[in-house]
C-alpha cells in the first residue's frame, strides 16, 4: 500500500460494480476506482457523510422544537370556582406538620381588599414573545450542535477503526466505504430512537 498517492477529491464516488467484476482477475486497484489510504482522510471522509446522512433528522427535530416554543399549542381557559372567603378550620387532633398552612390554625376575617385585589387586572409579562424566541433559537443550536458533535465522534471512532482493520487485511479503502458506514451509522441511531417512542405510546 503506497502512502504517496494524491488523496481523491471528495466525495470521488464511482461506480461501485466496477470492484465486482471479473473476480478471479480482480486487480488490487480498479482504474475508474478512487482510494484513500491515509487516516485522517478516511477519518474526514466519513465525518462528511455522517453529517449528511444524520443531519436532517437532528434539524427536523429542532426545527419542530423551535416551531412548538415560539408557537405553542393554546389551552382553554379553565374555569375556577370562587374560593370560599373563609378557610375551613383544620380537623381537630391533626398535626401542626400536617395542616396545609399556618394561617388555618388561627380563626381570622377575611382581609376587606381580597375581592378587589382578585378582580384588578394582572399585568402581563414582559417580553413574552421575545424571550420564548430566544429559547427556540437556543434549542435548534443546542440541536444543530449536537449533530455536528455526534458525527464527529462517530467519525473519529469509526473512520480509525476502518483504517485499522483494512491496514491489517492489506485491503484498500475505496471511497465507497466511508458513505457505507455513515449510513449505517445513522440507521443504528434512527433505530435507537424506537424502543423510545413505542414506551412513550
Amino acid at each position: 500500500m503506497s502512502v504517496h498517492v494524491p488523496t481523491p477529491k471528495w466525495p470521488s464516488l464511482y461506480d461501485p460494480l466496477i470492484e465486482f467484476h471479473n473476480w478471479q482477475h480482480h486487480e488490487p486497484i480498479q482504474p475508474k476506482g478512487h482510494y484513500i489510504y491515509k487516516a485522517n482522510d478516511v477519518f474526514r471522509y466519513t465525518f462528511y457523510w455522517t453529517l449528511i446522512f444524520h443531519a436532517p433528522f437532528f434539524l427536523f427535530s429542532g426545527a419542530l422544537a423551535f416551531f412548538n416554543i415560539v408557537y405553542p399549542a393554546h389551552r382553554p381557559a379553565l374555569t375556577h370556582a370562587k374560593a370560599p372567603s373563609t378557610p375551613s378550620p383544620p380537623i381537630p387532633l391533626t398535626p401542626l406538620s400536617a395542616a396545609r398552612s399556618p394561617d388555618l390554625l388561627l380563626a381570622h376575617s377575611p382581609r376587606p381588599d381580597a375581592d378587589a385585589d382578585a378582580q384588578r387586572p394582572t399585568a402581563p409579562p414582559r417580553n413574552v414573545h421575545r424571550s420564548r424566541l430566544t429559547l427556540a433559537l437556543l434549542t435548534l443550536t443546542v440541536f444543530l450542535v449536537a449533530a455536528v458533535g455526534t458525527a464527529l465522534i462517530e467519525s473519529v471512532v469509526v473512520g480509525y477503526l476502518l483504517v485499522a482493520v483494512f491496514r491489517a487485511g492489506h485491503f484498500n479503502i475505496s471511497t465507497l466505504v466511508p458513505p457505507i458506514w455513515a449510513l449505517i451509522i445513522t440507521s443504528a441511531e434512527v433505530l435507537g430512537v424506537f424502543p423510545t417512542v413505542i414506551d412513550r405510546i
